[in-house]
């Protein structure tokens, strides 16, 4: 452009487009529709407010001289839009810049580049600041006071367009922790102290003189600012989560056990048994000769009449209310579940293997070998009744109440290594009963003792040993002792071994290093069947143990959760009566469907440890694989992506 051109149109030299607060003109503030035309003055900067709106809607050009040193008089113009609120363009245009082309209203305009913005400030300082024509210093502009406040606006915005300014906003107050050193150092030490985690130790750690000067720490940190910083690490305050295990999940006899015993037992009865898919359809397929097993799985819950939630919506002016300590009266129930039935009853629901018993020493005593052998013998009642056309299974859990075995059962613990002195006898020492069959009480208050002959051993080809001499003999009716039983045997080197090692500890896999552990491992003195056992073979009924600390394995432990989940939500009630109402209306709400849910989930267990899974990798493909009874074949490969081990 030529100095002194004249240029027409709107033209956005280094603003984009500028909107006054207020009209140019004061008297167009009455305009309401806005015009989009262009109009000129040809008049001093001194006179610029002396057009009109008429002169705008005329669209009469008028032209604005500006004097500067450089590029003369008549350097540029200045456009105007008449609108409601005037859009200022084109302030100036020198002869330096590019051309610029008239862009249309209503589409998004282009952000001047650096040089322009830097050259357009140039030329507002001289507009707000001119020098003198002759000699050093400046002059005034002249300017009215309403544009030198928008120039000077101007101005500001061209000098932070041109020079960014770094950002410092909310340094000042950032926390400490934001300090990667510092939340890697917490982090190790909360590491080291394990579980046992609290603000105080954190405050402790903080004021170690060797922490504070690594870190620049100057004065004391609160718990409270602890407390800030445990929350931004992660960690939230509330009661420990309990998980699915024990301890023991992962001991090696207990892991043994699951996977050399129960497991296979399971296997060799999977194949016979009916399953359903999670939409509650039955699953059809290749199935071997013989009856359909079906499992039925045993427990015990007992529900306590406080044990219901706290938590509610209460008024903010609420009164505290008295509340009863401890759990309150309980009340047990053991049942009976499969999948295929549910819980185990008649179809007509009149029979049922239910047992309830109110725990307690002045209440209903608690639950004891006879007891569940009634139960066991109630509910193959039953079955054979209501059901015969099925192959029944029971299986209990692995405690010592379904574990115990006769009195007279085989057992090396406490066998003298020889034969007892004249006048004294080994036996084993059982709690005395009357006709009646109960436990005889000692004035003391006390159990009374009675010992009893241990029963026969027997031979590897099966014949009957006897324990103690018999009759004719020099020492008839004594206890032979561990180093005799072992010379009948032919044991003859393992006889002269010592009686036991320290407190019967043997270092593994040690078996022959005591008399003790050789008879203890003798297959007479290990394969002994339970009082539980012998009342359902001798019924025609199998019986199966879970494995210890695996109640994952056992759905009925899933349908006790359900039932408390919804027992916790009725009101609290000191009335045993309706204890029982609350606690048996819950167990009446589980469906068939939902504890087919649950079987699968058990049966998902079974499958990952049959595949070799630790229970932590068992318990992570039960998450990941929902609703699946077979664990996929891309399982290792899932764990080992996951980082699982």
């Amino acid at each position: 452009m030529n100095q002194g051109q004249s240029q027409q149109g709107s033209i956005d030299v280094f603003l984009g487009s500028f909107q006054c607060e207020t009209p140019v003109l004061p008297h167009t503030a009455d305009l309401v529709e806005p015009r989009y035309q262009s109009f000129q003055i040809e008049k001093p900067m001194s006179e610029f407010f002396t057009g009109t709106a008429q002169d705008a809607d005329k669209g009469e050009a008028n032209s604005l001289n500006v004097e500067d040193e450089e590029v003369g008089e008549d350097a540029g113009k200045i456009n105007f839009q008449a609108v409601s609120k005037f859009e200022i363009t084109n302030m100036l245009i020198h002869e330096d810049l590019p051309e610029i082309k008239e862009i249309r209203y209503g589409k998004q305009r282009q952000a001047p580049t650096l040089d322009q913005a830097r050259a357009a400030l140039k030329d507002l300082k001289a507009i707000l600041d001119p020098s003198q024509k002759t000699g050093a210093g400046h002059k005034d502009p002249g300017l009215d006071l309403f544009v030198r406040k928008k120039v000077q606006g101007m101005v500001s915005m061209l000098n932070f367009y041109t020079t960014l300014h770094s950002q410092t906003y909310g340094k000042w107050g950032a926390s400490a922790l934001q300090t990667t050193d510092l939340s890697n150092d917490i982090n190790l030490y909360l590491q080291e102290i394990g579980k046992n985690v609290s603000a105080k130790k954190v405050v402790d750690f903080l004021s170690w003189e060797e922490v504070k000067q690594k870190h620049g720490i100057t004065k004391a940190i609160s718990k409270r600012t602890v407390r800030r910083y445990l929350n931004a690490l992660g960690y939230r305050f509330h009661t420990a989560k309990k998980g699915q295990y024990a301890d023991g999940h992962e001991r090696e006899d207990v892991v043994y056990y699951r996977d050399h015993t129960f497991l296979p037992q399971w296997k060799a009865l999977e194949a016979r048994m009916e399953n359903w898919s999670k939409e509650n359809e039955k699953e059809y397929g290749p199935r071997p000769d013989g009856k359909t097993v079906i499992p039925w799985l045993n427990d015990k819950v007992i529900f306590y009449a406080n044990d219901h939630t706290s938590r509610g919506w209460y008024h903010k002016d609420s009164l505290s209310k008295p509340y009863t300590k401890g759990e309150g009266a309980s009340l047990m129930i053991g049942e009976f579940v499969s999948a295929k039935f549910g819980w185990l009853q008649s179809p007509d629901g009149k029979q049922n293997a239910r047992v309830i018993m109110k725990p307690g020493k002045n209440r209903d005593g608690y639950m004891t070998v006879g007891d569940i052998i009634n139960q066991a013998n109630h509910a193959m009642d039953i079955l054979m009744e209501w059901y015969p056309e099925y192959e029944h299974v029971l299986i209990y859990d692995n405690v010592l109440t379904h574990l115990k075995r006769p009195d007279s059962s085989l057992s090396a613990h406490q066998m003298p290594n020889n034969i007892p002195k004249e006048g004294h006898n080994w036996g084993v020492e059982v709690t005395k009963r009357d006709y009646a069959g109960n436990p005889v009480h000692l004035p003391d208050g006390t159990t009374a003792k009675e010992k009893i002959r241990m029963g026969n051993a027997r031979f590897t080809d099966g014949t009957p040993q006897a324990l103690y001499f018999p009759e004719g003999h020099p020492r008839a009716g004594m206890f032979k002792g561990m180093a005799y039983i072992l010379e009948e045997r032919r044991l003859i080197k393992e006889s002269k071994l010592r009686a036991e090692c320290k407190s019967f500890k043997c270092a593994p896999p040690a078996i022959d290093c005591c008399c003790r552990r050789v008879l203890y491992n003798q297959p007479d003195f290990t394969h002994i069947p339970t009082i539980l056992e012998n009342a359902c073979n001798a019924r025609g009924f199998r019986l199966i143990y879970l494995s210890k600390f695996h109640c994952e394995l056992n759905f009925i432990e899933q349908c006790w959760g359900y039932a408390k989940r919804i027992y916790h939500l009725y009101p609290p009630s000191s009335k045993e009566e309706v204890l029982e109402k609350y606690a048996l209306a819950p167990l009446a709400s589980i469906s068939l469907a939902q504890m087919r849910c649950f079987s699968n989930r058990s049966q998902k267990f079974m499958d990952a440890y049959i595949k070799g899974l630790n229970g932590q990798q068992a318990a992570w493909a039960a998450r990941k694989y929902k609703g699946h009874r077979v664990l996929p074949d891309s399982l290792m490969d899932d764990l080992e992506k996951a980082k699982i081990t």
